[in-house]
């Protein structure tokens, strides 16, 4: 039952002691209600019988009467639950940059030019002068333009592509992550047992009641003599 367990960490914590005191002093007085809430909530009962060996703890004499009290120990133990705070340690990424230089050769495109010399075959046409035949079956002289190939050597600029190597400097931002801590509290529940010895103190008066009546006993315990109340006569052996 919830409340029963509320009302039983309401009594532990009345019968708890306060301020700093001797182990002998560490204990409360508590009411008849809150004893039987301890004892309804407790998953442990021991008795441990009577303090000082079951004799009497202490006498207490009233004016005209005789009392006798017994301290009755048992020992509980009552569930609770403890709020904890326990210290933790985190770590973590924290992403940063840098920035660095560096230093590269870069290959650069130069057009340049360079002098090529060639032979080309020209065509180049030439009167020359001859002799054709005739159905006279007679040479007359005659002319005729020929072409030949003239072979022919220039020179010309040919463009062409050169790389060049350059020193290049660049910025590049590059990763610096660390690792750091987080430092934190955490507020943990812990479940267990507070052990708890209860003393009950059982006062005894001291009067005389008669029950019943018991078996008899005899026994002897010795003689005594009163006197003669009989002369005997004598006898004489033979």
């Amino acid at each position: 039952d919830a409340s029963l367990v509320a009302r039983a960490l309401r009594c532990i914590e009345e019968a708890a002691p306060r301020g700093s005191m001797s182990p002998l002093d560490r204990s409360r007085t508590i009411d008849r209600q809150k004893h039987e809430d301890l004892l309804k909530t407790a998953t442990h009962v021991e008795h441990k019988g009577y303090k000082g060996g079951g004799g009497p703890d202490k006498v207490v004499l009233p004016p005209g009467k005789s009392r006798h009290v017994h301290t009755a120990v048992k020992q509980i133990h009552v569930p609770v639950e403890r709020t904890v705070r326990v210290p933790v340690v985190k770590k973590h990424v924290e992403r940063q940059t840098e920035t660095k230089v560096v230093n590269g050769v870069k290959m650069v495109p130069v057009k340049k030019y360079r002098t090529v010399k060639e032979t080309v075959l020209e065509t180049k046409e030439e009167v020359v002068e001859g002799f054709r035949e005739e159905w006279k079956k007679v040479k007359v002289p005659t002319k005729e333009v020929v072409k030949k190939q003239v072979p022919r050597t220039v020179t010309r600029q040919v463009p062409y592509v050169e790389y060049v190597p350059k020193e290049v400097v660049r910025e590049v931002r590059v990763p610096r992550d660390v690792i750091k801590e987080k430092h934190g509290i955490r507020v943990d529940k812990h479940l267990g047992t507070k052990v708890m010895t209860i003393e009950e103190d059982h006062h005894y008066e001291m009067r005389p009641v008669k029950v019943k009546t018991g078996d008899v006993r005899v026994m002897e315990t010795g003689y005594q003599h009163h006197g003669k109340s009989q002369h005997g006569r004598s006898q004489f052996n033979p």
